[in-house]
C-alpha cells in the first residue's frame, strides 16, 4: 500500500484557534459617561494621541479609518468643551465679585470713616449709613446670590431713602460703582441658566457621545487586530490602553465614588439666612459633571 501521498491530519481549526484567543491581550472597559468633561476630554486626547503614534496599526485601513474618526470626535468636543467653558467659566465671575466686594468694602469704611467728623450734620448721616449697613448685614464670604441680592436692595436704598445721606457723604460715586459691578454680576448668574447656555451643554453632551462611539469602535478594531491580522502589532497599544484605563479607574472614577460616598448626612440650611442647596456657592467651588449630569 502506497503511503508516501499522504497527510498528516491536521489540528481542528476551530480548537486551535479558541485555544490561541484565550492568550490573547486584550483591551479593558471603562465607563466613559462617569467621567466629568475635563477628564473625558483628556482620555479621549490620550487615545487619539496615542494612536496616531502607532505606525504598524495605522497602516491597516480599517484601523486608520477608526483613528481618524476619533480624531474627528475629539476635535468637535474640543470646540463644544472651549465654549462651554467660556460661557460657563467661572473666571468672569469670581473678577467681578472681587472687585463687587472690594467696592462694597470701601464703601463701608467711607461711612466709618464719617463717623467721627466734627460736623454735626455729616456725622449723622454717616450715623444713619451706618445703621443701614448693620440691618444688611452683608458679609462677602456669604452665598452668591445672597450677597448680589442684599447689595441690590442696599443699593437701591442709597439712591432713594438714603440718597440725602449718601450725597451729603459724597459718596454717590462708591453707590454708582457697586451697582455697576453688582449688576454685571447678576447678569452672569442668570445667563448660567438661559437658553444658549442650555444649547451650548447639549453640543457638548452630544460630541462626547460620538467621542464615547468612536472610542469604542477603535478598541473593538484594535482587540481583533491580534486574532485577525498580528497580535504583535497591537501589543504595545493594548498594554498602553490597559494602563491608562487603570489609571483613570484609580485616580477619577474612584476618586469621585469616594466623594459621592460620603456618610455624613448634608447640615440643614441656616433657616435665618435665604437660599438653598441649589443656589451658587461662591466662585471656585463649582464642580464639572459627568456626561451624565450635563
Amino acid at each position: 500500500m502506497n503511503t508516501e501521498n499522504k497527510k498528516a491530519p491536521s489540528a481542528p481549526q476551530g480548537r486551535g484557534a479558541a485555544a490561541n484567543n484565550s492568550l490573547l491581550k486584550e483591551i479593558q472597559g471603562i465607563n466613559c459617561v462617569l467621567l466629568n468633561n475635563g477628564a473625558h476630554y483628556q482620555f479621549i486626547k490620550d487615545v487619539s494621541t496615542r494612536i496616531a503614534t502607532e505606525t504598524a496599526l495605522v497602516t491597516n485601513p480599517i484601523v486608520k479609518a477608526a483613528a481618524e474618526r476619533l480624531a474627528n470626535a475629539l476635535k468637535e468636543e474640543d470646540r463644544c468643551l472651549v465654549l462651554s467653558q467660556k460661557n460657563l467659566s467661572t473666571d468672569d465671575i469670581r473678577e467681578l465679585d472681587i472687585e463687587r466686594d472690594k467696592l462694597f468694602a470701601g464703601y463701608r469704611s467711607a461711612v466709618k470713616g464719617f463717623l467721627r467728623m466734627p460736623v454735626a450734620d455729616v456725622a449723622q448721616a454717616a450715623k444713619e449709613l451706618a445703621q443701614h449697613l448693620k440691618d444688611y448685614s452683608i458679609n462677602p464670604h456669604m452665598q452668591l446670590e445672597r450677597e448680589t441680592a442684599l447689595i441690590a436692595n442696599l443699593i437701591d436704598d442709597c439712591e432713594t431713602k438714603f440718597a440725602a445721606q449718601v450725597a451729603r457723604l459724597g459718596i454717590q460715586p462708591y453707590v454708582a460703582a457697586l451697582k455697576t459691578a453688582n449688576t454685571k454680576l447678576e447678569s452672569l448668574i442668570h445667563s448660567r441658566t438661559d437658553s444658549d447656555s442650555t444649547r451650548i451643554l447639549g453640543a457638548l453632551r452630544i460630541a462626547r457621545r460620538e467621542s464615547d462611539s468612536a472610542y469604542f469602535y477603535l478598541i473593538k478594531v484594535a482587540n481583533a487586530f491580534p486574532i485577525f491580522v498580528n497580535q504583535s502589532d497591537a501589543a504595545a497599544f493594548i498594554d498602553y490602553m490597559n494602563e491608562l484605563i487603570k489609571r483613570y479607574k484609580e485616580q477619577v472614577l474612584t476618586a469621585r465614588k469616594k466623594k459621592s460616598d460620603g456618610n455624613d448626612p448634608k447640615k440643614p440650611d441656616d433657616p435665618k439666612k435665604p437660599g438653598g442647596g441649589g443656589d451658587t456657592p461662591k466662585p471656585g467651588r463649582e464642580e464639572d459633571p459627568g456626561e451624565d449630569q450635563v
